[in-house]
């Protein structure tokens, strides 16, 4: 009767450790896959793709964009946003567990938004450039 309660001591341990790993990698694998999903969310691509010259507002530009890098205001009513989107780029390497971080690398890529509204408020023109991130990314 001893060997019984002791291998179902070692057993009941086998199954505690399985069952402990397993919850620490599911969320893990949660964790990861939330943190992409966070990336893919804030893409300046679609916020700015939104965007109808003779149709929206500055207003609604606000609402979407958030506040601007800049916002210039000119004599003759009109006024020139500014918009500075960072965001970052991984290779493929960078998704391989475990060695990704050491394997793999990120640019940073800045894409800047400008957007030029009539006397209205309305928005007549916007062009947008992406290009590598300056070094100091402080704004």
């Amino acid at each position: 009767m001893g060997r019984s309660i002791i291998g179902r001591n070692i057993m009941g341990r086998r199954f505690f450790a399985i069952a402990f790993f397993g919850t620490i990698a599911a969320a893990c694998l949660a964790t990861t896959i939330t943190a992409c999903g966070d990336v893919a969310q804030d893409n300046p691509d679609a916020r700015v793709a939104v965007l109808k010259d003779g149709q929206t507002s500055y207003s609604q530009v606000m609402q979407t964009m958030g506040k601007p890098y800049g916002d210039y205001g000119h004599p003759d009513g009109t006024r020139t946003v500014i918009y500075h989107l960072n965001q970052q780029q991984a290779d493929s390497a960078t998704h391989i567990p475990v060695i990704g971080p050491y394997a793999g690398s990120i640019t940073p890529i800045e894409n800047v938004v400008t957007l030029n509204f009539d006397k209205n408020g309305v928005l007549v023109s916007h062009s947008s450039v992406t290009r590598p991130a300056p070094a100091n990314m402080n704004q």
